[in-house]
């Protein structure tokens, strides 16, 4: 790769660890190039002319010459979704995970200059509907989607990944969504639920999440794709017996 290359768009961003979907990283590879730099031409590659302010930096385990994260969240618009984009914002402002001390990629600020700088170009309302929906706090895919599911039936926005404390202080739990004044939670089952491990430890958490007055609805990835207006519902029931709703 000349000097002037990098990775671009959704394969800068496998490089860097964002969650993007699968679709979006078969076929080809996406190569960019500088104003001057020669046009990346090969097989199995895509290129793409990156803009003069458009930086790059060395990333990832192999060190390999990818747009940086900020970039790459912008170079995403077109090639997935309004969900796939607003959970690659919600990694980058958040981080790996709950207890991962290394600071998020970006900022909220950060985003919002990086849109702001390409006003005008195709795709900037898209980035910045996208813009809109990202949140701190969210730490993986299915629970942006479940997020903006909620929101898009209607239901209040809950706080992300919520802190449950026991009396002494420690954590009791950490829900996903919640609604902590009327102590209703949103949590997504995803795969690891349902190894022998998961179920034990989920079964314990539960129990004393209800013994400390919290309503739980559990939702898995058939409430969202094949079941979602029943999930919405029972979501809003939940609250509704709270008198939060």
């Amino acid at each position: 790769m000349p000097a002037a290359q990098a990775f671009f768009g959704p394969t800068a961003a496998a490089i860097h660890g964002m969650p993007v979907p699968n679709r979006a990283l078969e076929g080809p590879i996406h190569v960019s190039t500088g104003a001057r730099g020669p046009f990346p031409r090969a097989r199995g590659i895509i290129g793409h002319r990156r803009p003069p302010s458009r930086r790059v930096a060395n990333a990832g385990r192999l060190s390999l010459r990818a747009s940086t994260p900020i970039g790459t969240w912008v170079e995403l618009v077109g090639f997935v979704s309004h969900v796939d984009l607003v959970a690659a914002g919600d990694f980058l402002v958040t981080g790996r995970g709950l207890f991962d001390r290394s600071a998020p990629l970006a900022t909220l600020e950060q985003l919002r200059a990086a849109v702001d700088e390409r006003a005008g170009r195709r795709g900037n309302h898209e980035l910045r509907a996208a813009l809109a929906d990202v949140r701190q706090g969210s730490i993986s895919p299915k629970e942006t989607e479940l997020r903006l599911a909620m929101i898009a039936a209607g239901l209040p926005e809950p706080e992300l990944n919520h802190r449950v404390e026991k009396p002494d202080g420690s954590t009791l739990a950490v829900i996903d969504l919640a609604y902590r004044r009327a102590k209703v939670g949103v949590e997504y089952e995803g795969a690891h639920h349902f190894t022998v491990d998961g179920v034990r430890s989920d079964i314990h958490r539960y129990e004393l999440l209800a013994d400390a007055g919290w309503l739980i609805v559990r939702v898995t990835n058939d409430d969202l794709t094949q079941r979602r207006a029943e999930t919405m519902e029972r979501i809003a029931q939940r609250l509704r017996s709270r008198d939060a709703l």
